[in-house]
């Protein structure tokens, strides 16, 4: 009993020292409509134990809304926080090993901007800095998706359409399919039983649920003349409402990761 209570303090110590908490006069309420093409990705790495990431959710969605949803947010479960939780998916504790793990791992929430710089744990100040200077570099490429899903077999099938909008753009890219699912009522530390989590990461659609599959696809697009078209066909998960779930489409350069174009439709695309 006494290991156990221990190990229960330890825990709670642990987690008010590791959860990054808010002060609201660190708040950026003003924003000038971004005059750009480009989508911005907010990748926010969360868990189910963690005390101050509803705070954290607040502020992505704050920042989709300032950017008419310009902001384009995945929530992923993984690292300490998530650790045994049904929302922990292979490809996010990938992301999170690639981008987060190599530093200390335990500061959340915790985001990344266009896959690009450091993993932030300072969400006020710092997400809104980084997200205004994603806005301001340009986007060489363009993305355009189309999503079919069949009620009978619960398939969703995905066409990309890529093209390059300059004929400046040299690199190799990659294209990324990710599912969401939002609208799900479930704990969370400080939201209480029926906590509302969105934009959580489901799965990566492609071939196979393994390693190679969880950074995407080759894409060529050798000039500006040309448009490469993908297609994909992915099976939902039985537990899954479709109605409440997107896809989000990311364009990423193949060395760097850097995103250079994102796009989000819901699996139920009714235009």
């Amino acid at each position: 009993m006494l290991k156990s209570k221990l190990y229960i303090y330890s825990f709670i110590i642990f987690a008010l020292c590791a959860c990054n908490s808010v002060d609201e006069s660190e708040r950026l309420l003003d924003y000038e409509p971004p005059k750009s093409d480009r989508n911005v990705l907010l990748e926010e790495f969360t868990g189910q134990y963690c005390m101050n990431c509803p705070q954290g959710s607040a502020e992505a969605k704050r920042l989709q809304e300032s950017y008419d949803h310009k902001v384009i947010v995945v929530g992923i479960h993984a690292g300490a926080f998530a650790d045994g939780t049904m929302y922990v998916t292979k490809a996010g504790e990938a992301y999170w090993k690639k981008f987060y793990s190599d530093g200390d791992g335990r500061g959340y929430p915790a985001a990344m901007i266009n896959r690009s710089g450091k993993v932030s744990t300072g969400f006020q100040q710092e997400w809104s800095s980084m997200v205004a200077s994603a806005f301001q570099i340009p986007s060489y490429v363009s993305l355009l998706m189309k999503s079919n899903y069949d009620e009978t077999d619960r398939e969703v099938s995905i066409t990309s359409i890529l093209k390059k909008s300059t004929s400046q753009m040299q690199n190799k890219t990659k294209l990324l399919l990710m599912l969401t699912e939002s609208k799900i009522y479930d704990f969370q530390s400080m939201g209480g039983a029926n906590y509302e989590h969105n934009h959580v990461l489901r799965g990566v659609i492609g071939d196979k649920d393994d390693e190679p599959n969880y950074w995407g696809e080759t894409v060529e697009i050798s000039s500006i003349e040309d448009t490469e078209v993908v297609s994909k066909l992915y099976k939902l998960d039985e537990t899954w409402k479709p109605e409440n779930m997107n896809v989000v489409g990311v364009i990423y350069d193949a060395d760097t990761y850097e995103v250079l174009q994102v796009e989000e439709i819901p699996v139920i695309d009714n235009k």
